[in-house]
């Protein structure tokens, strides 16, 4: 047995091996496995008429030969039998956070096509009455009905036929690529839908619940918000502001509940944790925040704050206006799964691979409900926090 290539001084039971191509040259040095050379050097003196050249005869073995198809024989090396440690980068996208941001539901199970859930309102109170009167009051029960629609979504991923003859040929298994790259669109589908909604299918999401209590900085209601987190705002003015997202939930709620989350533009985040809560000592906006609440005060919640990405230009330019897709817009919002929850009823499910034309397709299938808010009074929008909106 011929050994292919040299030893590594560096990497036990490695060889190097210098991989040429006719036309470009060498393409340069590859770091292989010897136990898997070992086992080419044998499958090409058992097979090198499949591999080489016609006219190569048995007697030319173990000299330098030219392969019949340089790229079929840098695939046949590399690409099957050997493994070759490498780190392909891949492009870099938002972080998805749907599944950080809320609390998510699988309840309704994929057999559902809506789901039906009752608001209580109790009416009545008592007074006060005669010691002979029929004046009593009576209190009663009101029931709300809601029926939120569910809506399939789907993603597939295919081979050709050739390709599958190409891996059964060199036996190799199929690139499992195809199946990651569909996982992670049916994710970042549903990510989207969160956060922004879809106004195909009439779903609000995170960032537009019409629903929700709104504000902006320098707009009307009688604020006085300062905003400009990202820039000239001082660390009492951020902390103003803020106090006044913890309280108004706080109130408007009925001093029922307390604010959980709060989410903000990445630039405010970066300032929160970076700047200084005075000249004179190092604890951060955030860190004082985070000690020194309301929530913590009255309810013992410990308060999370974080980035919410597209909250950029969520906003509106002013108290009751319209989202323009250039104002900032933060989140105060109750994250408990009573008030506000993401339903998926079916998560990603792939069906057996059906044949057609020329291609195999996995299909996959999802069922998506959307964002339920129960209670519009625990989210609150304060917009046009950034200097630049």
């Amino acid at each position: 047995m011929r050994i292919i290539g040299q030893d590594s001084a560096t990497h036990t039971g490695k060889r190097v091996v210098v991989v040429y191509d006719h036309d470009k040259g060498e393409l340069g040095p590859v770091l292989l496995s010897a136990s898997r050379l070992n086992s080419i050097s044998e499958f090409m003196e058992r097979n090198f008429d499949r591999i080489l050249s016609p006219s190569v005869v048995a007697s030319d073995i173990g000299r330098h030969v030219t392969a019949a198809d340089a790229n079929e024989a840098y695939a046949f090396l590399v690409g099957q039998l050997t493994y070759t440690e490498a780190y392909v980068p891949a492009k870099l996208y938002l972080p998805m956070q749907y599944k950080e941001l809320l609390p998510i539901s699988n309840e309704a199970g994929p057999w559902a096509d809506s789901i039906r859930y009752e608001k209580v309102n109790q009416v009545g109170q008592a007074d006060w009455i005669s010691d002979k009167g029929d004046d009593i009051p009576t209190v009663d029960v009101e029931y709300d009905e809601t029926i939120r629609q569910i809506c399939h979504a789907g993603v597939a991923y295919e081979y050709s036929l050739q390709e599958l003859r190409q891996t059964a040929y060199l036996r190799r298994p199929l690139n499992e690529r195809k199946m990651v790259v569909a996982m992670e669109a049916s994710e970042r589908f549903l990510n989207k839908v969160a956060i922004q909604g879809d106004t195909r299918k009439n779903m609000l999401g995170f960032l537009n619940q019409s629903a929700a209590s709104q504000i902006a900085v320098g707009g009307t209601g009688g604020t006085t918000l300062t905003g400009t987190w990202d820039g000239v705002g001082t660390p009492d003015q951020i902390l103003a502001d803020l106090n006044f997202g913890l309280n108004k939930i706080y109130t408007d709620t009925a001093y029922n509940m307390v604010v959980t989350d709060i989410r903000v533009p990445a630039a405010a985040w970066t300032r929160f944790t970076a700047t200084a809560r005075t000249a004179y000592n190092d604890t951060t906006i955030l860190e004082f925040l985070l000690r020194n609440n309301i929530s913590r005060a009255v309810q013992n919640v410990e308060l999370k704050i974080g980035p919410c990405f597209k909250s950029e230009t969520a906003g509106a330019a002013t108290t009751g206006g319209a989202v323009s897709g250039s104002n900032s817009r933060a989140v105060f919002y109750v994250k408990r799964p009573e008030v506000l929850r993401f339903h998926i009823p079916m998560p990603l499910q792939f069906q057996a691979p059906q044949l057609y034309d020329l291609k195999v397709r996995v299909p996959g299938e999802l069922r998506c409900g959307g964002l339920e808010l129960t209670y519009p009074k625990a989210m609150f929008y304060m917009d046009k926090v950034l200097t630049a909106g």
